[in-house]
């Protein structure tokens, strides 16, 4: 990716080219970031589930 291409994913509310969606002032939001790390107040219900996505041995093997 180009320079420019970064900064427009990095900003895209500064990103003033052409977009093409049904939803132009998403598309203008700042990235989200106040979620970030929420889920884990949910954990422990499930630690299951992410021990089931984690990366294994069987997954090194076979990439």
């Amino acid at each position: 990716m180009t320079d420019s291409m970064h900064n427009a994913c990095d900003a895209p509310e500064r990103n003033e080219h052409q977009v093409r969606t049904a939803s132009l002032w998403q598309a203008r939001q700042p990235v989200y970031t106040r979620s970030v790390e929420r889920w884990r107040r949910y954990e422990p219900w499930i630690g299951e589930l992410r021990q089931l996505l984690a990366p294994g041995p069987d997954t090194a093997a076979a990439a």
